[in-house]
């Protein structure tokens, strides 16, 4: 179907930018860590006005660690077995986490009216004033809001509050200042108590010289990450177009753009950071496993021509997929299983590349969401997906890398 005449026209020679685009995006740089509750540090409830019970609060003002997250994994023809090691825990982190009427606009600065938290059921959350601090001296930080959503579970008799979250990076300073980031996170929590998920940042057209094209050194005395996944197990993929099936762009009859229907083929990927040893660079870099480990097909469904949501902080894109199906294979090409996982809630934010013309549209797209079924060796897999994304809508083209985590 070709593109409706409310579509911006393309410069002349926009098909030229596809290679450069796929290079941008591919140039992203990557922090994966996985943050727990401080322990020196005590979470403070937030109660609900009005009522004397202790028990009754809209959430907490929470502080962390976050280690460095190296995830080593094989796929084979049981599923895939990954072993997570940690570095040391310089990373810390702290926000204030919020219960929030399901129909309420998330801004930054904008406290949501006070909602009673409930570990029975399903809620939206706001994660306000959120820090992340990279190293103990506070010389490298910065500040972000996010919002997500909570998913009571039971997992072997037990009952878990999944936790899912996605948000952008407002400010920074050190290696974080005037950068284009978001964040996803994907784990439990048990407020106002404990939490424990892997928050992956990632950072668009970063500054020269943040990122490397070589693995790091200096990394092999991390230690295995023992009881501080949570439990669970995590998985990271990249994922980029099948050049097999280009990506279709779908429009409403009336030409509103409903989206896209893609197909991309997905590599395990290990992802590498550290603190230079001046305390004010970062070293960062990932590898990708040559061989296919799966394919995901689904409908990506967002607006990004939409005026009233531009893609701003304060009026993301909203989005969300449809019908999405990942199927794995082992290192021959056999077909192991299939996991069906939609984004319930994303959030998408406009970026800029010095150089393109402001008619090439890209978004960092952030989102999660419960895993709904399996077959296979994952007939009984349990866990959620979360996604930080960099999207071109035209050229069309992606580079997308997702978490999996298996309860």
């Amino acid at each position: 179907m070709s593109k409706p005449p409310s579509l911006p026209s393309p410069p002349p020679g926009m098909q030229y930018y596809e290679d450069a685009m796929d290079a941008l995006l591919q140039g992203s740089l990557y922090l994966d860590t996985i943050a727990n509750s401080k322990r020196a540090a005590q979470n403070i409830a937030l109660p609900l006005p009005g009522s004397s019970n202790p028990a009754d609060i809209t959430g907490a003002q929470m502080f962390g660690q976050a280690h460095r997250l190296t995830l080593e994994t094989k796929v084979g023809k049981n599923g895939w077995q990954s072993v997570a090691s940690v570095g040391a825990d310089s990373s810390g982190l702290s926000f204030r986490w919020v219960t929030a009427p399901e129909d309420e606009q998330a801004v930054p600065g904008k406290q949501p009216l006070p909602t009673l938290f409930s570990s029975g059921e399903s809620q939206r959350f706001t994660l306000m004033n959120a820090e992340f601090q990279l190293d103990k001296a506070g010389q490298n930080t910065f500040q972000g809001f996010g919002t997500g959503r909570t998913y009571p579970t039971e997992v072997d008799g037990e009952t878990q509050l999944w936790v899912g979250a996605c948000g952008r990076i407002l400010s920074g300073k050190g290696v974080f200042e005037d950068v284009q980031g978001t964040f996803v996170l994907n784990g439990t929590m048990s407020p106002p108590g404990d939490f424990c998920f892997e928050l992956l940042i990632r950072i668009l057209d970063p500054a020269p010289g943040l990122t490397s094209h070589a693995p790091l050194r200096g990394l092999e005395n991390e230690k295995e990450a023992g009881d501080r996944l949570g439990g669970g197990s995590f998985t990271t993929f990249l994922g980029a177009p099948d050049p097999a099936v280009p990506i279709h762009q779908d429009f409403t009859p009336d030409g509103q753009m409903l989206g896209a229907s893609v197909t991309e083929l997905l590599r395990i990927v290990r992802v590498e950071y550290d603190l230079g040893k001046d305390g004010k660079s970062l070293r960062a870099h990932y590898a990708a496993d040559d061989w296919i480990a799966g394919r995901l097909v689904t409908k990506i469904r967002f607006n990004p021509f939409d005026p009233s949501t531009p893609g701003t902080p304060e009026s993301p894109m909203p989005w969300r997929t449809e019908e999405t199906t990942i199927t794995f294979f082992d290192s021959k090409g056999n077909d192991i299983g299939t996991i069906g996982a939609n984004v319930e809630e994303g959030r998408g934010f406009l970026a800029t590349y010095e150089g393109f013309p402001s008619v090439v549209p890209v978004f960092n797209l952030v989102g999660f969401g419960p895993f709904a079924g399996g077959t296979g060796r994952f007939s009984e897999a349990r866990g959620m997906l979360s996604v930080n994304a960099g999207v071109s809508v035209d050229p069309g083209t992606l580079s997308n890398m997702y978490v999996l985590r298996l309860a």
